[in-house]
């Protein structure tokens, strides 16, 4: 996935080796058998002299209240979050699983693949603050992503980069 004017990703500046670290969420799917080329692990947050901390969204899932199928919904919900069912997600999307069950088991953990230390994500739910949500959070949040491509890609330097960001989200936010 190309950024502005076909720079790369955050993802595959990483994955390529261009640059040395990156903080992202812990979904690191294809990335344990993609990156070849470079040792690779994962760390915990640092921690300052107030807490240590980080923000993240999770997994959720939901039901519509409006739908005309509430029982099957819920019966697939049910599914869904059942072990068969987060253990084959785990495997297929590299996520980290919602299940502690399933976080400690080879599916998830991989002995054989990086990142050794895969147990920093389910530590780190303890010092875990949801990501704030706005209704507008998509876009700034698209914004915010677009705009650190330039950085990354050494087009623009940092300062340029914030006043583009605040410019953007602030006519978005100020959209009706």
């Amino acid at each position: 996935m190309a950024g502005p004017e076909g720079c790369l990703s955050l993802a595959e500046l990483f994955q390529t080796g261009i640059t040395a670290m990156e903080t992202w969420w812990p979904a690191i799917g294809r990335m344990r058998t993609s990156i070849k080329d470079f040792e690779w692990d994962v760390a915990p947050h640092p921690e300052c002299a107030v807490t240590k901390s980080c923000s993240g969204g999770g997994t959720g899932h939901t039901l519509c209240e409006f739908t005309d199928h509430q029982e099957e919904a819920w019966a697939f919900m049910k599914y869904v979050i059942t072990k068969p069912c987060v253990e084959k997600w785990t495997e297929i999307m590299g996520i980290v699983p919602p299940l502690r069950s399933v976080a400690e088991i080879p599916v998830f953990q991989v002995p054989d693949q990086p990142p050794e230390h895969i147990l920093v994500f389910t530590k780190g739910a303890a010092y875990l603050h949801p990501d704030a949500r706005h209704v507008k959070f998509p876009q700034c949040s698209q914004i915010m992503s677009s705009e650190m491509e330039y950085l990354w890609a050494g087009e623009r330097t940092a300062q340029e980069v914030a006043d583009s960001m605040v410019e953007k989200i602030d006519k978005v936010l100020q959209e009706e």
